[in-house]
């Protein structure tokens, strides 16, 4: 009789256990299906995204600040305008395009190519934009600053011939190996600690911690809420939008370098910490190849820019006490 109510209580036991397994893989698979959307997407190689920044003046160096401070001069920008950036862009492979405004401003003052090959901005547009600005104040400028038509872009070697300045931050840069090995184990976890709602979209995951707050969009027609394959078996290909947000980067940056590392985003850490703020909006596996420039300045030019510079230098030099 014993042995009968022990295997009664042995297989109720194990039917709980089997119907607890069942439950958590009924509640678990559309989040498996969602992390495999999110890993189809991470591995594409191209993205498009869109950063708010605000600088950190205490942060930077004396140099940079300057230089800021003179570009709001000689642009007609408000001086918190160029310590508030927006920068909008895409990327593919090891091709980065990027657009920089300045806050409130609707054109871009910067335009951003970097790649493994070549590193470029355009100087069309602070040209228009500092001719706009001294032509209103001094209008006989208009016939001694024409307006450039076309885009002619510098490279980032040129820029440093001519200002003097250090950009090797930027011309080392480079985009993180693509994540297309990494396989759905890696993106689980995160969208399974993560609290769930349902959008009109589809569905959206949220993680929020002090002054960081992450969310991850699965459009309606690839979140596994509702399946995310074609008739024939064939996953589709969608929408998933990932937003991240931090107050003080610079303190939380190599704490969060891990969590972002499994989406495949690597943080540049000492560049975070000259920043107060930042917000980022990417949307994986979408947008257009960058664009890569070809019309540049002459370097016959740039060295003349420089020598005229240098003797501008000598003369100030001379009357200086």
């Amino acid at each position: 009789m014993k042995i009968r109510k022990n295997k009664k209580i042995r297989y109720i036991v194990l039917t709980l256990l089997l119907a607890a397994v069942l439950g958590a893989c009924i509640y678990s698979y559309p989040i498996w299906k969602d992390a495999g959307v999110l890993r189809r997407h991470m591995a594409a190689g191209q993205f498009t995204f869109d950063l708010e920044v605000e600088l950190d003046r205490t942060a930077l160096e004396a140099g940079q600040t300057k230089l800021l401070e003179n570009l709001a001069k000689l642009t007609g920008y408000e001086e918190d305008a160029l310590f508030r950036l927006r920068i909008k862009g895409r990327a593919r492979g090891d091709e980065i395009q990027a657009l920089l405004y300045p806050e409130g401003e609707e054109e871009p003052l910067i335009e951003l190519y970097l790649s493994d090959g070549l590193d470029a901005i355009n100087e069309t547009l602070p040209y228009n934009t500092i001719r706009r600005n001294l032509v209103e104040k001094v209008s006989l400028l208009d016939h001694i600053m024409p307006a450039e038509l076309e885009a002619v872009y510098m490279t980032l070697e040129q820029v440093e011939q001519i200002f003097d300045l250090d950009l090797s931050r930027i011309r080392e840069f480079h985009l993180p190996e693509s994540s297309s090995g990494r396989s759905i184990a890696v993106y689980f976890p995160l969208l399974a600690l993560a609290s769930k709602e349902r959008t009109e979209e589809g569905c959206r995951y949220r993680i929020e911690a002090e002054q960081v707050r992450m969310a991850v969009g699965i459009g309606s027609s690839d979140s596994g809420e509702k399946g995310n394959a074609e008739p024939d078996g064939r996953e589709k290909a969608g929408a998933v939008r990932i937003e991240f947000s931090m107050e003080n980067p610079g303190a939380l940056a190599e704490q969060q370098a891990a969590l972002l590392s499994r989406l495949g985003i690597e943080l540049p850490v000492g560049e975070l910490k000259m920043l107060k703020s930042i917000s980022v909006v990417m949307e994986p596996g979408k947008g257009e190849a960058p664009t890569a420039p070809t019309q540049f300045i002459g370097q016959e030019k740039v060295n003349l820019i420089v020598e005229i510079r240098d003797l501008i230098r000598k003369i100030s030099d001379f009357f200086t006490p």
